[in-house]
């Protein structure tokens, strides 16, 4: 009895101490429970306000973005909008205030109200100093102040951000530990109920009801864990370290639903094959937290914001824990409110290029008269005039003499046109619109756009010095003029037309019966068939006939005409009435004075015939027995007869050259004008063969290049080639070898820069050069003058006659011909050939 009453005693000690440790174990794992179920309550309020921070900074971002938008459009809709960003601000805010358990963070609460306080009271301040168009520079103030308050705001939201990070790792590292901790307990407080089971036999069942209760409270736990998650408004799902499904929270299932309806123990890769997830997955099991602020999702066509964290049992990565929150609302509306700047950026810079690409002038001024803006071009052209900034100034301390009357008309509403303004500064006229801006039926500035109309002004006096001065031609030609309208069958004459007359302007009605009565009536007849047949087929020619005037005189007039068309498409006639009498008494002498020199050719042409064979006869005699008697009868004379002699020989040479040169230049106008196309090298190998004597006596060489072909006259182009060379050959430096040097070039005339020359027309372009004695360059024109000698007989023999034929044979190539020369520097002569 006392035995089993020790025994009963000892199985009540063991029952206490059972019951006192396994009492102990459940207070301890409660005490663990809950440190764990309130670890995992602050990690969801961490998450909580992080989301909060962001709410507070997007409706920050959003009040600022609505008011700026307000204050560059005017939008009043864009303030409902702020309005709304502040009230959301205001809930986050207490949200926030009523999640925050860190002192710390509670201060930096504190001083995020006062920084967004400042904001929003400097927003209402920019508000307060707005105004259209006009800029105050204490609204501008208030702006940049605006911007340093959004900063800060910026920086005290930056700042809770980081601290919230910083407690939701402690929290984290928290969590996990006691979710380490708790299940170790539980293992323990389980072996020991089975060895104290199994020591006292009678205490299995309690033990093992104990057990069952503990079973079910942990069930409630997980219950409870998974209602937190529930709770979440995030996609919360648990992986296991083969990224199988453990868990997931109904907003997680919900899309996770749409793709498998079982899900649990599937892997992520057979439901979500996304490379850069599984990436992330991937790293979160390496220990690393994965954060991924843009996820799109092609099968649900969503874009999230991603945490991957992982999860860690002691020190081994036993799964990951993916958060992910649906951000494709506020990506939309992002990119909304981007796009709506864009456009009105687009908007704002087509204006302001718009403006700048005009040619005109464009001012903008205020109500008290003050430049608000101008454009690109005012800029340049009073640049020099007001050097600096307009933008501010007075309108009438830039322009003192500028009228303001036209200003003060648009300010009251009404469009102004000044259609002829002399500027005051520069000499140029303007035609200047003003151009009242309205904002709701309100004239808040006035525009002004200044057209420069110098050049019509312009136009407009030289059409009527025009016509003056064709009043003035009609009389000084002794013309007048008459047009015919086909459309209207009208017919006007000029005040000169009359006055051919001998009537005075418009002393008749203009018409072909009042005309016709001042025809010779031998010729009326002729006149009216002519006009008749000009006026019925819209053809006119020339007719020439005659008229007796009001005082009875007779002259002759020329009548010409021409159609027209003008550009609305009504047909004119258009001629002149000239008086040709003079000129018909002119052609009657120029007839007689052309049979007189028809006469006179043909005597010249009897003159050269006899100078080619009838003069040159008897100086052939003269040399001839000049000749015959220096040669048998020198012995038998003085030598000053033999020296008459041989001075009689020599004239009678320079006679027959100069009668042989005088014909050749007289040829180049006379005779065939044939042109073809031959190879200008082939007529310096002929010049060559011809001057070889002389090339080898003067040890000359000539030099050219490929001179190509030409079409020319060949017989006169080889007597100008061979005339130039001889004169450079001619003149050339006594004490050194003659270097002739011929080039040829083809272009424009514009290319050549020559004064003479057509500058659209192809010419070729030929140079012959040498290194001779050169000439004085004043006689660079001279020298192509008949007989023109630029040295003494005795020193150069020749008649003067040779360039004056070349000059002539390159006029009849329709050429020019220049000459540059310097004393001892050579010569060379420039010779243009049009190709067509």
């Amino acid at each position: 009895m006392i035995k089993n009453n020790s025994s009963i005693s000892q199985l009540k000690v063991i029952y206490l101490a059972t019951t006192l440790f396994l009492v102990g174990l459940s207070l301890y794992a409660f005490n663990q429970v809950m440190n764990l179920i309130d670890s995992a309550q602050l990690m969801h309020d961490t998450n909580e306000i992080n989301m909060s921070l962001e709410k507070i900074a997007t409706a920050v971002n959003e009040a600022e973005t609505n008011q700026r938008g307000f204050l560059l459009t005017g939008d009043a809709l864009l303030l409902y909008k702020r309005d709304k960003a502040f009230t959301k601000l205001s809930t986050e805010l207490k949200r926030v205030d009523s999640l925050l358990r860190d002192p710390k963070q509670i201060e930096n609460l504190k001083t995020l109200h006062v920084a967004i306080d400042e904001k929003l009271l400097s927003m209402k301040k920019v508000l307060e100093l707005y105004s259209p168009i006009e800029t105050n520079p204490e609204f501008k103030a208030n702006i940049v102040e605006g911007i340093g308050k959004m900063d800060k705001v910026r920086q005290e939201l930056y700042k809770m951000a980081l601290t919230e990070e910083e407690l939701l790792h402690q929290r984290t590292e928290k969590y996990y530990r006691l979710s380490f901790v708790t299940p170790f307990f539980i293992i323990v407080l389980f072996f020991g109920a089975l060895i104290i089971l199994s020591v006292s036999y009678f205490r299995i069942n309690s033990a093992f009801k104990e057990s069952q209760q503990l079973h079910s409270k942990l069930e409630e736990e997980k219950t409870l864990a998974q209602t937190i998650l529930n709770c979440s408004p995030d996609n919360i799902i648990v992986l296991n370290k083969d990224l199988q499904y453990i868990t997931a929270n109904t907003k997680a299932q919900q899309i996770i639903h749409q793709i498998t309806p079982a899900f649990i123990g599937k892997k992520v890769t057979d439901l979500f094959p996304s490379t850069d997830a599984i990436n992330d997955m991937y790293k979160a099991l390496q220990g690393e937290t994965v954060y991924r602020n843009d996820f799109y999702s092609a099968a649900t066509d969503l874009h999230f914001e991603v945490i991957y964290t992982p999860l860690i049992r002691g020190n081994e990565v036993i799964g990951i824990i993916a958060q992910s929150r649906d951000i494709t609302g506020i990506l939309k509306t992002n990119r909304q409110l981007e796009k709506q700047n864009e456009e009105l950026e687009e908007r704002n810079n087509f204006v302001e290029t718009l403006i700048n690409a005009s040619v005109d002038i464009i001012i903008v001024l205020d109500k008290e008269l003050r430049f608000v803006s101008v454009n690109k071009k005012t800029v340049e052209i009073y640049a020099d005039y007001y050097p600096k900034s307009m933008i501010g100034e007075l309108f009438s301390e830039v322009f003192p003499n500028a009228p303001l009357e036209p200003i003060k008309e648009a300010f009251e509403g009404r469009n102004t046109v000044l259609k002829k303004l002399k500027s005051a500064v520069f000499d140029k006229y303007y035609e200047v619109n003003y151009i009242p801006l309205f904002n709701k039926n309100e004239v808040y500035a006035v525009m002004t756009i200044t057209h420069d109309i110098t050049e019509r002004i312009k136009a407009e006096e030289e059409i009527r010095t025009l016509n003056q001065t064709y009043q003035y031609a009609e009389q000084i030609g002794m013309f007048g003029s008459y047009r015919y309208n086909f459309q209207k069958q009208q017919l006007e004459y000029s005040d000169n037309l009359y006055r051919l007359l001998g009537c005075e302007p418009q002393e008749f009605t203009a018409g072909p019966d009042n005309f016709i009565k001042y025809v010779h009536p031998e010729d009326v007849q002729y006149v009216l068939d002519a006009t008749n047949q000009a006026f019925s087929h819209k053809h006119f020619s020339k007719w020439e006939y005659r008229m007796i005037c009001k005082d009875g005189s007779m002259i002759y007039v020329r009548g010409t005409g021409q159609i027209l068309t003008d550009s609305e498409g009504v047909q004119w006639m258009i001629g002149t009435l000239q008086n040709i009498t003079e000129e018909k008494n002119q052609q009657s002498i120029l007839n007689a004075k052309n049979v007189a020199l028809e006469k006179m050719n043909k005597e010249l042409e009897s003159f050269a015939y006899i100078s080619s064979h009838d003069l040159q006869e008897p100086l052939r005699k003269i040399q001839t027995f000049a000749t015959r008697i220096v040669e048998r009868e020198s012995k038998n004379l003085s030598e000053s007869t033999i020296d008459n002699l041989k001075r009689m020989q020599n004239a009678a040479t320079r006679m027959q050259t100069l009668i042989q040169d005088l014909l050749a230049y007289s040829r180049t106008n006379s005779t065939e004008r044939r042109f073809e196309t031959v190879d200008l090298n082939d007529i310096i190998e002929e010049v060559k063969d011809e001057l070889k004597d002389e090339l080898e006596e003067k040890k000359a060489v000539i030099e050219t290049t490929d001179l190509g072909k030409l079409t020319i006259i060949p017989f006169q182009f080889r007597q100008m080639m061979l005339n130039l060379v001889s004169n450079s050959l001619k003149f050339s430096h006594p004490n050194k070898p003659a270097v002739i040097k011929i080039k040829r070039e083809t272009g424009l005339g514009i290319k050549f820069q020559n004064d003479k020359l057509i500058p659209h027309v192809k010419y070729c372009y030929l140079s012959i050069s040498d290194n001779g004695i050169g000439f004085e360059p004043q006689y660079s024109e001279k020298i192509f003058e008949v007989f023109q000698r630029l040295h003494i007989r005795t020193e150069y023999k020749g008649t003067g006659i040779g360039l004056a034929i070349v000059k002539k044979i390159v006029e009849n190539h329709n050429g020019i011909i220049t000459a540059k020369g310097q004393v001892n520097g050579g010569a060379t002569f420039d010779i243009y050939i049009p190709l067509n």
